[in-house]
């Protein structure tokens, strides 16, 4: 038989049974949502590594005007600073159809060599070679292609 204290949990039970089921939903809600905000707060933590650890995610960028090669050495003499990227950024608008165009970014990159910093993560193929002519990247998010050349220079 059950002890006293048992039955009168089981009769307070019965008689706020209302109480009691939506006292017990809002837990079960509320430990749900807590374990959905701690599973998402770690695959931002695992994203962000990724991004700075396989990809050399830069830390900050400086945008300027254009400037010759040299300007890169003498940042790159600066303390503190392990590697860096000039690259070639320019506003574009991208035609979705006849009546829309949507602003875009066009980011130049060297295909010449492996990139120190904001490397690009390839979903499939294989990495830019400099000895052939033209790469082509393309996203699974937009109907766009971009044609890289490789500079004779």
């Amino acid at each position: 038989m059950p002890s006293v204290l048992i039955r009168k949990l089981l009769r307070d039970m019965s008689r706020n049974r209302v109480q009691f089921i939506a006292l017990s939903i809002t837990v079960m809600v509320g430990v749900a949502f807590y374990s959905s905000l701690v599973t998402a707060m770690n695959n931002l933590v695992r994203s962000c590594d990724y991004a700075y650890e396989q990809l050399r995610f830069a830390a900050f960028s400086i945008v300027f005007g254009p400037a010759p090669r040299t300007v890169l050495d003498d940042l790159m003499k600066i303390d503190n600073v392990k590697s860096l990227e000039g690259r070639l950024v320019t506003n574009i608008g991208i035609y979705i159809n006849e009546d829309r165009q949507i602003p875009g970014l066009a980011i130049g990159i060297n295909s010449m060599h492996k990139l120190t910093v904001n490397d690009v993560k390839g979903e499939s193929g294989r990495y830019f070679n400099p000895e052939e002519g033209e790469h082509v990247c393309s996203s699974g998010t937009l109907p766009m292609r971009t044609v890289i050349r490789r500079e004779t220079t």
